[in-house]
């Protein structure tokens, strides 16, 4: 069985990745640099990119413990990435995913969610490099709904071979329970 983080950790990737391929007329990546070393290059040297697009989620019983019925949420993403120079010729990424929207179970019950994803690196995206990220889902039920918190705290080195290495993990609440 994988690492309960593990999952965020490769959406953390996946994610950063399809970012860099996007393009609405904003500063996008333009492709790998002709240096080596330097990765996926920007347009400048300080550039941000932003899009939303909606998003939908079910948590059932078997992956969320503290639900009773299967809930299907409903809300808008936002995600911001940014890349900066820094005095010594490093370039550092990050990214922010903020979802907030509603869910409803198949017994009638609702809630009101919110989810956030901050993420840094050290350097450039070329291995190794380090990441760290939080991660928090916030599932707020109304009338008699649990509420649902997940908080997971990951810094990692993303080694040369694709392979991960924790250097610090925190979880708190069900890992499972944190739709996004």
């Amino acid at each position: 069985m994988r690492h309960p983080a593990m999952r965020t950790q490769l959406r953390v990737l996946a994610l950063a990745l399809a970012v860099a391929a996007c393009d609405d007329g904003a500063p996008v990546p333009v492709g790998p640099s002709s240096q080596p070393g330097t990765g996926v290059a920007f347009a400048s040297a300080n550039a941000t990119q932003t899009f939303r697009e909606p998003l939908t989620f079910t948590l059932t019983p078997e992956t969320c413990p503290q639900l009773t019925t299967v809930v299907t949420g409903t809300g808008e993403s936002h995600v911001v990435v940014h890349e900066s120079a820094d005095g010594s010729g490093g370039v550092h990424f990050s990214f922010s995913n903020t979802v907030k929207g509603t869910a409803v179970g198949e017994d009638g019950s609702t809630w009101k969610f919110s989810y956030q994803l901050n993420e840094h690196d050290t350097k450039e995206a070329e291995p190794p490099f380090t990441v760290a990220f939080v991660d928090k889902f916030l599932l707020l039920g109304d009338g008699g709904a649990p509420n649902i918190k997940v908080k997971i705290y990951n810094q990692f080195v993303v080694n040369p071979d694709g392979s991960f290495t924790d250097l610090k993990v925190r979880i708190r609440g069900e890992p499972g329970c944190d739709a996004i």
